[in-house]
């Protein structure tokens, strides 16, 4: 097999999805991450051992692939076109897993090119320092003893713990096939929705308890930066259940039948997840109208005030503009204490009608 491979200098620039002029077997980024070289974690294990070997030399990691067990392939770097390249042309993959792995637009897609069994996904995580979500473009190419896992290059992943029971032996995992490795991962990238979900709900909460408490004209931004996140979640979990259940109903011969059980655990927790968008949605619009409720309540709150004062000043300019007119045959301009007569008449007039407020509860 032969690609050629489209190279920008020494950094690798965002490409559309639809690339102008893009020949049929060229590798094209298209991403949002600027050029880092590919490094290669091989995992390899069995029931006896496990072994851990990380390089970017392509040739250095065929060298350690044991026919005679799995091996995982972990590729950190999607925009160093030369090495999937190489990796590519190594292990014999179809022309269309090459492109499929770069274009990071992709939504979630399973497609079986014989040789090997192609998934792709979107790997969410909440930055801890910005609690934004963040995604990441992962692809899976599994084979008989092999599975390439390839992501982005964002740092940190989702599969820490499931290194850690291959090391340990904990479980199942250095029993079954590759297969079994491919739902453990898959699984974790789906748990890891949850957790990004709920992160989501208590964000909700928290800007549930601050409009009733200190409500702010930013709180809409807030509501309308969770509604692009859900419907982010929703974008990508949709089509992955779609995606399941065609892997579910071709029976690829790259899924065990003893296996199939776990892809439907996988399918179940999807589902589950396309169930609670409705009611993260009513959740969503009940914090809308809780906050344009709040809102109307505080407004109504101004007004009141504002026609309080109103309604108090009304009769002081009153009397004012009888005594601003200029007769001449107005006895109490002449009065000695007339001034300050018409200060008490004013001040009790005041007290009177705030007072009248005060029983009737208008303010």
């Amino acid at each position: 097999m032969k690609t050629s491979v489209k190279k920008e200098s020494k950094s690798t620039k965002v490409q559309s999805s639809k690339v102008i002029g893009k020949v049929h077997g060229e590798l094209v980024y298209v991403g949002r991450r600027e050029y880092q070289p590919a490094v290669f974690q091989l995992i390899t294990y069995n029931e006896e051992s496990s072994e851990s070997f990380k390089t970017g030399n392509i040739q250095e990691l065929s060298e350690h692939i044991a026919e005679d067990k799995i091996n995982w392939i972990d590729m950190d770097g999607l925009s160093d076109l030369v090495s999937i390249e190489k990796l590519a042309k190594q292990f014999n993959f179809h022309t269309m897993i090459a492109e499929n792995i770069i274009n990071t637009e992709h939504l979630p897609k399973v497609e079986d090119f014989g040789k090997y069994l192609f998934f792709t996904l979107k790997m969410l995580k909440v930055n801890s320092k910005t609690q934004q979500i963040e995604q990441e473009h992962l692809s899976f190419v599994l084979g008989n003893n092999l599975l390439f896992t390839f992501q982005e290059g964002m740092e940190g992943d989702v599969f820490g713990s499931i290194r850690e029971r291959i090391f340990a032996n904990k479980g199942r995992v250095r029993k079954l096939r590759a297969d079994y490795l491919f739902y453990l991962l898959l699984d974790a990238v789906i748990d890891n929705y949850y957790l990004v979900l709920e992160s989501i709900r208590e964000k909700v909460e928290l800007i549930e308890d601050d409009i009733i408490a200190n409500p702010s004209k930013n709180m809409m931004n807030s509501i309308l930066a969770l509604k692009k996140q859900l419907a982010l979640i929703r974008k990508l979990v949709f089509p992955l259940n779609e995606e399941l259940d065609k892997l579910i109903k071709e029976h690829t011969e790259y899924i065990h039948t003893s296996n199939l059980a776990y892809i439907h655990d996988a399918h179940d927790h999807v589902k589950n997840l396309t169930s609670t968008f409705e009611a993260f949605r009513e959740m969503l619009g009940g914090l809308m109208d809780l906050y344009m409720s709040n809102l109307s309540h505080t407004m109504n709150g101004v007004m009141k005030t504002l026609t309080v004062l109103s309604a108090v000043f009304i009769p002081l300019t009153f009397v004012a503009g009888i005594y601003g007119m200029n007769f001449e045959n107005m006895p109490e301009l002449k009065w000695q204490w007339g001034y300050f007569g018409l200060w008490a008449i004013m001040i009790a007039i005041t007290i009177t009608m705030i007072a009248f407020f005060r029983v009737k509860k208008w303010f």
